[in-house]
């Protein structure tokens, strides 16, 4: 928990990968509670643990701190109606020394699937060659936020 850069690439999911149900999951509820032009607040809930992160930046690279909560926070803000929330199952699936993290969106994102992958520098980002079974990178693509699919759905869906 604490500061800290967030180097990461995303990628969209056309055909989950054979056997990814075997690795390990968990559940992650998101509630979106302030988005302004230069950062992100989101309470998070996963296994338990309440989780705030405030995220600054977009793209490939970001900023982003985290802190624990009470789950009585989280709680407030998840039964409030109006704000943009997420419920996804996060596979942890290792890959050539890295982590993938694919992401199955449920409710209203179902049949979406995003792999992110992070790096310790965008050097290490770069020479990142991803599996056969990745889709197109969204890593540059707002629209694939999570806090934008949260407020607006599936992009793909929405053409």
């Amino acid at each position: 928990m604490g500061n800290n850069l967030e180097i990461e690439r995303k990628f969209l999911i056309e055909n989950l990968p054979e056997g990814f149900a075997d690795f390990p999951k968990k559940k992650i509820k998101q509630v979106y509670v302030d988005y302004e032009t230069d950062h992100r607040f989101r309470l998070r809930e996963k296994d338990g643990v309440f989780i705030k992160t405030v995220k600054r930046g977009k793209g490939l690279v970001r900023e982003e701190s985290e802190e624990m909560v009470a789950s009585d926070l989280f709680d407030e803000y998840w039964n409030k109606t109006h704000l943009p929330k997420i419920i996804k199952d996060r596979y942890h699936i290792p890959f050539k020394g890295k982590l993938i993290e694919l992401d199955v969106f449920m409710e209203n994102l179902s049949g979406l699937f995003v792999a992110e992958v992070e790096f310790h520098s965008v050097d290490e980002s770069t020479q990142f060659e991803p599996p056969a079974w990745f889709g197109s990178e969204v890593t540059e693509d707002e629209r694939f936020t999570n806090y934008l699919l949260a407020l607006y759905g599936n992009p793909l869906k929405n053409k």
